[in-house]
């Protein structure tokens, strides 16, 4: 049975490097099991946990598109 974690456990606002971290971790082995992810981010509850997700992937996808537009301006200025 799974417990419960105590407020004064979870923190709040900004996530450290190290609960990233393991937040990445969690998402290649479980994929999007936030339960499983949750075991390893001890220190957040299952709702931070998909909240830093949703930031995650749209992050992800900024960064992606970000790099195939500048990838394309690199093409243009090459040319002579």
């Amino acid at each position: 049975k799974k417990q419960k974690m105590k407020p004064e456990e979870e923190n709040v606002g900004r996530w450290s490097e190290k609960e990233h971290k393991a937040f990445l971790r969690g998402l290649k082995k479980y994929g999007k099991d936030w339960g499983r992810i949750c075991e390893i981010v001890k220190t957040r509850s299952i709702q931070q946990i998909c909240s830093h997700a949703q930031n995650h992937f749209l992050a992800t996808a900024k960064s992606k598109k970000r790099k195939s537009e500048l990838g394309g301006l690199r093409k243009k200025q090459a040319k002579p």
